[in-house]
């Protein structure tokens, strides 16, 4: 084929998180060669600023949100709105697909609910792959939504095995995202200065979207049992999305009066959270369930500042315990408070084992080896 292909990503996230990051990895390294890529959102948000600064296009199907667009307009929708909703951004989505002459359409977060999203795309022809990035059951695709995919990208095998239990989908690769990171070059002080710390305190930072399962309140209640032992430190919660999480952390540490003064919130989601990884001195992660990838432990390790992970999720697929990792069970705080005290109490093992991280994350998850094997997957659709 002497033409480019071209491939539009669907985004239809209400924010910017790992997930988003990952795909802005893929338009932002795709062979321009071989492929022409769009970005495709329903109506324009604010997270968008992101990717038009990375230099990427977004085309909207909605110049702004209409009434018919259910929870995304209404704060208590008329029922079947959404429904509405998602059936007439389908039919726009393929004539904006059609008009352009797209051939792929990449929906960068398969969900439940991509169904009317997917079906006028399947039934006019074009390939569809859905990229699944979620681990708990629920969260699986059901077998309408995965039959109207020509390939399904699960980002770790535990995700696949997820995947699988639904319906044994014939096209479903296990490709790992890519882990990008633009490091920043001043010393941990200079960053926590820059956060609005002062230079002489040291930082813990728990790290992701504000949502109970991501663990933030156990990070509350682990650091309240230190934080008398370690009374430099301070905790930051570095996520956002939710002010009504924020408050419920709020609440949690207001119950421990040590605490008073010394736990942060972020209360948006991070511009430069490298920033935040080299201001630390441990990350937190600690997502109830695990993670189906996990991009903050890795992403920290690449700035060279150890983390504590659940003992379950994809993170337990490419690292050992003690070794390359610290797993905890997250549900523990009395776990999660005792690993991170031998961390502060041994910096040399911890900065040890966050080496090895690295190493694994350099020679694993290199943005070129994942973008192949993207284009790979295309290139075999478009054989089909």
């Amino acid at each position: 084929m002497d033409k480019k292909i071209k491939v539009a990503f669907l985004d239809y996230s209400p924010h910017y998180a790992g997930a988003e990051r990952a795909m802005e990895t893929i338009l932002t390294h795709l062979d321009r060669v071989r492929y022409e890529p769009y970005l495709v959102a329903p109506v324009p948000r604010s997270h968008y600023a992101r990717f038009e600064s990375a230099g990427l296009k977004i085309f909207y199907l909605n110049n702004r949100i209409k009434w018919w667009m259910g929870r995304l307009r209404w704060r208590r929708p008329l029922r079947g709105t959404d429904l509405l909703m998602r059936t007439l951004c389908g039919i726009q989505l393929l004539r904006f697909l059609r008009r352009r002459g797209i051939r792929i359409l990449h929906v960068n977060l398969l969900r439940p609910d991509s169904f009317m999203w997917v079906l006028p795309v399947h039934w006019a022809g074009i390939k569809v792959v859905g990229h699944f990035r979620s681990l708990p059951e629920s969260w699986v695709p059901p077998v309408r939504v995965q039959k109207r995919c020509d390939a399904i990208i699960c980002v770790s095998h535990i995700v696949k095995e997820h995947l699988l239990s639904i319906y044994p989908h014939p096209w479903s690769r296990v490709i790992y995202d890519a882990v990008s990171l633009e490091l920043v070059k001043e010393a941990k002080s200079e960053s926590r200065r820059k956060l609005g710390f002062h230079e002489e305190r040291r930082l813990i930072a728990s790290v992701g979207a504000l949502s109970p399962i991501k663990g933030h309140d156990n990070a509350i209640r682990a650091f309240a049992l230190l934080a008398g032992q370690f009374p430099r430190y301070d905790l930051l919660i570095a996520g956002g999305e939710s002010k009504d999480e924020v408050q419920r952390l709020r609440n949690i540490a207001a119950e421990y009066p040590v605490l008073d003064g010394r736990v942060f919130y972020t209360e948006h989601q991070i511009a430069h959270v490298a920033r935040v990884y080299n201001a630390s001195d441990i990350v937190l992660s600690l997502t109830k369930e695990g993670e189906a990838f996990g991009l903050v432990p890795l992403e920290a390790a690449l700035a060279g500042t150890p983390s504590v992970v659940p003992l379950r999720g994809a993170i337990v697929e490419f690292t050992e315990h003690n070794r390359s990792a610290f797993w905890v069970e997250t549900n523990s705080v009395e776990e999660i408070s005792s690993m991170i005290i031998r961390l502060l109490s041994a910096p040399d093992h911890a900065a040890e084992v966050c080496a090895n991280l690295r190493k694994i994350v350099t020679e694993k998850f290199s943005v070129e080896a994942h973008v192949k094997q993207i284009e790979n997957l295309y290139e075999e659709l478009m054989k089909l």
